[in-house]
């Protein structure tokens, strides 16, 4: 119960920040469909192309709001009051982390396969990608939220947020992308779905449990 209750905190601060919670979205769909529609002569009869472009841009989608993950709390003092309590700061972790994928995840693993079935992409093509994206965007917010979680007591992010979290994509990017291509060229992507799972057990297992301490350490310093 106390969860829901942090969860529904968390989307009505969302909804009512307005335009600003629908910016990475917009981007995505604007970048995506750039590259889609304009370079439609190269994707036509090609769908790893597509594939590519979406899974890439999800990456950077994510940057656009893992900045402002912590900040909000840290800068009115929530955060420095959860820290104090094992038990407050795991369930604002956990909350946190569920409502940012819900508001950010879901909505591109929803459109991603959308926009690749308006660009002609097939149906069986276009679901795998969905089900990669399943898998790949609560990978995406964890690791994310890891880079956050040491910036925030610094007040630093934007550039450096970037330059640190975008080499902790770069393996659910090439098992994603990986399993989508083998799939498209009808060839076996076990071993590829197999650690886009891996890398999602490991780190919804272990990084909601290492961000309690390295929040504190931050709010401590």
């Amino acid at each position: 119960m106390r969860y829901w209750a942090l969860y529904r905190r968390e989307l009505l601060i969302e909804f009512r920040s307005g335009v600003e919670s629908l910016i990475p979205i917009i981007f995505f769909l604007l970048v995506v469909g750039t590259f889609v529609f304009t370079l439609r002569s190269f994707t036509a009869g090609d769908n790893r192309v597509i594939v590519s472009v979406i899974w890439i841009t999800t990456l950077f989608t994510s940057l656009l709001s893992l900045d402002k993950l912590f900040k909000r709390d840290h800068a009115d003092g929530t955060l420095a009051v959860a820290v104090l309590h094992s038990d407050a700061i795991t369930a604002t972790v956990v909350t946190k982390l569920v409502a940012h994928w819900s508001v950010t995840g879901i909505p591109i693993t929803v459109l991603g396969p959308a926009v690749g079935l308006l660009a002609g992409m097939h149906i069986d093509h276009a679901s795998m990608l969905g089900f990669t994206l399943l898998i790949g965007t609560p990978t995406i917010t964890m690791l994310g939220a890891l880079v956050t979680a040491l910036l925030v007591g610094l007040g630093r992010g934007g550039e450096l947020l970037t330059v640190l979290v975008l080499p902790l994509y770069i393996p659910i990017l090439l098992f994603g992308i990986s399993v989508c291509h083998l799939h498209i060229d009808s060839a076996s992507y076990t071993s590829e779905l197999f650690w886009c799972f891996a890398l999602l057990t490991g780190s919804t297992t272990a990084i909601p449990l290492a961000l309690g301490p390295i929040l504190k350490l931050s709010q401590d310093s």
